[in-house]
């Protein structure tokens, strides 16, 4: 017995140790599976069962089957180690990570991302269905979603979702139907792109905003220019509107490789330059100026100016 159980891992002998004394002492068994060094010191594991054989209350031998189970301990290591794995990205993913009963329509499981980002506990979160936080669609267009998900296998598509407060948040949900168990769900990515959406928003009415003033500056005859320092210079022309070429005579790409200055009367170039530099630095200068420039054919034209 003893060489027998010299053979075991060193973390493994005192578990063995003790089972075989309580075996030979009280006649108990045992049932175990611990990691065991072969003679040529590959290291494997077994699967150990022990019984005693008594007679006159004395145990008189200890008997036993002995079994390989190596390939079925890396089996089970490997597949612990991949939900690891799959449970670290799970909870540590920035977006929220749902996985959907298709049948029930319930949350089966959720990262911590998918209740907090809509302000609810684990605990309040779990007991709900897609349709009860969702806020464009009915819980019928829900289902309808989820069966063309099934039938297509993934879908990417934008909603929105309503907080515990009420707020409303855009979501773009990527979303592919996954077989766990002869069982069909829905595993979904939602990512928040509500700051995105403003974002964008935003500057789509800027620029309506932008080609606005463009085009009213065009019909009352104005032109708009815009001036920014640069290694070129002072007040370098960086955009000008159509009706400037008209009025300076030169074209577009002369005016976009000059200096604004330059285009002034000798005598309106200092002030206007001063002007300039107080604007850059943050100075608001209202008001409107009147000044004149000299085209490219020489001729002096008087013009008015609004800085912005």
């Amino acid at each position: 017995v003893e060489k027998g159980i010299s053979f075991y891992a060193p973390e493994a002998i005192p578990i063995i140790s003790k089972a075989v004394q309580r075996v030979i002492d009280y006649g108990d068994s045992f049932d175990l599976e611990l990691p065991f060094i072969t003679a040529k010191g590959n290291r494997l594991w077994v699967h150990a069962i022990g019984k005693a054989h008594r007679k006159d209350g004395k145990t008189i031998r200890v008997g036993g089957t002995f079994q390989d189970i190596t390939e079925r301990k890396r089996a089970e290591e490997a597949l612990q180690e991949a939900e690891e794995r799959y449970h670290a990205i799970f909870e540590q993913a920035a977006d929220s990570i749902v996985l959907v009963d298709v049948e029930t329509g319930a949350l089966v499981e959720f990262n911590d991302r998918a209740y907090q980002n809509l302000g609810y506990s684990r605990k309040e979160f779990q007991k709900f269905k897609i349709a009860d936080f969702e806020a464009i669609d009915s819980a019928r267009e829900v289902a309808k979603r989820i069966e063309k998900i099934i039938e297509q296998g993934s879908d990417v598509f934008d909603t929105q979702h309503r907080t515990k407060g009420g707020e409303i948040r855009d979501i773009q949900i990527s979303a592919r139907a996954i077989g766990i168990g002869g069982r069909d769900f829905v595993q979904a990515i939602w990512r928040d792109i509500t700051e995105r959406k403003r974002a964008k928003e935003a500057l789509e009415e800027s620029e309506e905003r932008y080609s606005a003033l463009l085009n009213l500056g065009g019909e009352v005859g104005e032109a708009i220019v815009m001036l920014q320092d640069t290694e070129q210079g002072d007040a370098i022309q960086t955009f000008v509107s159509n009706d400037w070429p008209h009025i300076t005579g030169y074209s577009r790409k002369e005016l976009l490789s000059m200096s604004f200055l330059d285009l002034l009367h000798p005598q309106h170039r200092q002030a206007s330059l001063k002007r300039h530099k107080r604007k850059m630095s943050g100075e608001i200068i209202p008001g409107l100026f009147e000044m004149s420039i000299i085209t490219k054919d020489g001729t002096e034209v008087p013009v008015e100016v609004t800085s912005v």
